[in-house]
């Protein structure tokens, strides 16, 4: 079974190597992510929407938010929002319950931008 929650994080990042010359510069974005886990039922929950809460919240969004991407990401990812979801689907896979894993992440850049990240992009 698959259950979602959505979180919000408003962040500043430039691009650096790619993108086209406006994004080189500083600026910031309010992105809302949608964290999508897959697991068996154990007493009627996949997990606990609190613990998954705890989860995405302590391992992406407080280290986010208000935060300068560029500085916390790891060395040679620009910030773009594909790499942004391919790493916080990492960061949250690392710390679910065994049994349970992250079966999509997708992260919006404003309202009309976004990149998706699906457990078949793991293979």
């Amino acid at each position: 079974m698959i259950i979602k929650r959505q979180f919000h994080f408003d962040a500043a990042h430039k691009l650096i190597n790619v993108g086209p010359e406006k994004c080189k510069n500083l600026h910031g974005h309010t992105y809302v992510m949608k964290v999508e886990v897959q697991g068996p039922l154990k007493n009627g929950m996949v997990i606990d929407f609190g613990e998954l809460d705890k989860i995405v919240k302590e391992s992406v969004v407080n280290k986010w938010d208000h935060k300068y991407l560029n500085d916390l990401l790891p060395e040679g990812f620009e910030s773009t929002v594909e790499n942004l979801v391919l790493i916080a689907a990492e960061l949250i896979d690392e710390h679910l319950p065994v049994g349970v894993r992250v079966y999509s992440v997708t992260i919006f850049e404003g309202l009309n931008s976004s990149a998706i990240w699906t457990h078949e992009d793991k293979n």
